[in-house]
């Protein structure tokens, strides 16, 4: 049985996602998404007086107010020695990758650097507080786009998206939407909270993805990290 994640929302955050009807779209191969399970995972939060700092081997990257979730100052220091070339953070609820701000760092010998963005949508059974996320079904990714400089000191400004983009799913049918509540949550109680027109479910980001890429000008070797962001989904 594949994992399935339920979470019980007994607080209610005051942050908007998408929850609106979509159309259908052909499922799109994610052949170019990094794989989220072997990556690094950073679970925990920093101070709220101190910004997200991630610290590749040859790249280091800041975002301005960007929080994760769950409050541990001991793990911070698993973000300033980052083993590999991807990392899977938490974002903290309320929190959004959208329009965040961020700065790089990195060595001169690297040239050619570029920064892209993509996302990844997930469909999840909104409950009366608890909801089930089938991450581990069906999604839509988007194509990679560049992230461009905001100015000349290596700052930059993550993509945004319309809301039509953030509720992009593969066309689905209802029975296929039972029938993977049932295989892999086997509780009948969630079948309650489907809508009787697509998606069935709320539809919304569950992932972001950042990769950077450059060339070390001493070796000719390409230089290729990734950051996986993962969404506190919930309607």
């Amino acid at each position: 049985m594949r994992y399935m994640r339920l979470i019980f929302s007994f607080f209610i955050l005051s942050f908007t996602l998408c929850c609106n009807e979509t159309k259908p779209v052909s499922q799109k191969a994610l052949a170019d998404t990094y794989s989220i399970t072997k990556t690094q995972t950073i679970k925990k939060n920093i101070d709220s007086s101190q910004v997200l700092h991630l610290k590749f081997a040859e790249i280091e990257v800041i975002f301005d107010s960007l929080k994760l979730w769950d409050y541990e100052k001991d793990d911070v220091g698993q973000l300033q020695n980052i083993n590999g070339d991807s990392i899977t953070v938490f974002i903290d609820l309320g929190d959004d990758l959208q329009q965040q701000t961020f700065s790089l760092k990195y060595s001169k010998i690297i040239n050619d650097i570029k920064i892209e963005q993509s996302y990844m949508t997930s469909m999840s059974i909104q409950g009366e507080g608890p909801h089930l996320d089938l991450i581990d079904w069906k999604h839509y990714q988007s194509d990679w786009k560049t992230i461009n400089k905001i100015s000349n000191d290596n700052n930059y400004k993550c993509l945004s998206y319309s809301e039509s983009e953030q509720t992009l799913f593969p066309e689905v049918t209802l029975e296929d939407v039972k029938n993977e509540i049932i295989e892999t949550e086997n509780h009948k109680e969630w079948l309650s909270y489907l809508d009787n027109k697509y998606p069935f479910g709320t539809v919304m980001i569950s992932h972001y993805f950042i990769k950077i890429s450059g060339i070390d000008k001493k070796t000719g070797k390409k230089i290729l990290k990734t950051i996986i962001f993962e969404m506190a989904m919930g309607c």
